[in-house]
């Protein structure tokens, strides 16, 4: 059906693990008063301490704004820490207010800071490229925020505990789009999936699977209503042909299998058994002017009537 590339042809690129921006510090070099620094002169002064791809995305991306829209500083520190090397404002040696960190897998953190945790708004280039701009809380991604991977793939939305989670919409780069909820960082709850072909899918997802009651919609007129496993039709549905033509009843792995009825336009019914699809064990065939005749199918076709 189709239905197995739910998982989005290009999912953001998790390669690179949000971890824990900590304040374990080791120690601090503080500078003259009188040296004043600009953070747009930071960055180029430690590019051996960032990764390829994060020189070639801050390059190209916007300054980054700070709160007071100024990006001169006069107090600051280089302080060492566990996970990396800190240029900033400070207070008790510890990050605190404006900074820059450069983290030891080349990633690159802008933003602010409070008792060594970045929190508020800030800018996160991971080293595969991927980027970060949002809300960070206690050193983490959490709140309103964008993710763009180097694929061209975005999610903007909400963030807990560095993962997607809350309302969320993924754009990519062929045109697909999915809006909805998120858990944990997986398509989880209810949600609507556009495909670059036409076919669109509104229901309920588990996660980054089309999992439970929804709605799917072809191109080309198809239709189906009903229960979803894994990004089959299974269980109970009913799928709808351009021509007028319906099935209703059961579903197995993407396939009419179980009971049903299938409805022509010109009013001829079958109900009864299916299997993989086609009609096989007992059912009754029926025109609209005439009575139901009971019979035994077998494969799709007609093997006896039972009503002689």
């Amino acid at each position: 059906m189709g239905l197995a590339n739910c998982k989005c042809k290009a999912e953001p690129d998790n390669s690179v693990p949000v971890e824990f921006l900590g304040h374990s510090k080791i120690e601090a070099t503080l500078s003259t008063p009188e040296n004043l620094k600009k953070f747009s002169d930071v960055i180029p002064e430690h590019r051996e301490d960032i990764g390829i791809s994060t020189k070639a995305v801050w390059d190209i991306s916007p300054k980054f704004t700070y709160v007071d829209d100024s990006e001169e500083i006069t107090d600051w520190k280089e302080i060492k820490l566990e996970d990396g090397l800190y240029i900033g404002e400070y207070a008790e040696d510890q990050p605190h207010g404006r900074g820059i960190q450069f983290l030891k897998d080349g990633s690159l953190i802008e933003g602010h800071w409070d008792n060594g945790l970045i929190i508020g708004r800030g800018r996160l280039i991971f080293s595969n490229g991927d980027c970060y701009n949002g809300d960070f809380f206690n050193g983490k991604l959490d709140g309103k925020g964008s993710l763009v991977s180097m694929n061209g793939t975005k999610y903007e939305g909400d963030w807990v505990n560095s993962k997607q989670n809350g309302m969320g919409r993924e754009l990519w780069v062929d045109g697909s789009e999915f809006v909805g909820e998120f858990k944990e960082g997986l398509k989880s709850g209810k949600g609507t999936f556009w495909w670059k072909d036409g076919n669109v899918y509104q229901g309920e997802f588990y996660k980054n699977n089309i999992n439970g009651m929804g709605n799917y919609e072809w191109s080309d007129g198809r239709k189906y209503e009903g229960q979803f496993v894994d990004n089959k039709m299974h269980g109970k549905g009913k799928f709808y042909w351009p021509n007028g033509r319906y099935y209703e009843g059961d579903f197995a792995n993407d396939l009419k299998h179980g009971y049903g009825k299938l409805v022509w336009p010109d009013g001829k019914v079958y109900e009864g058994d299916w299997m993989k699809g086609k009609r096989h064990g007992i059912g009754s065939m029926s025109v609209s002017t005439t009575t139901a005749k009971r019979g035994e199918w077998r494969n799709g076709q007609r093997y006896r009537w039972l009503d002689v």
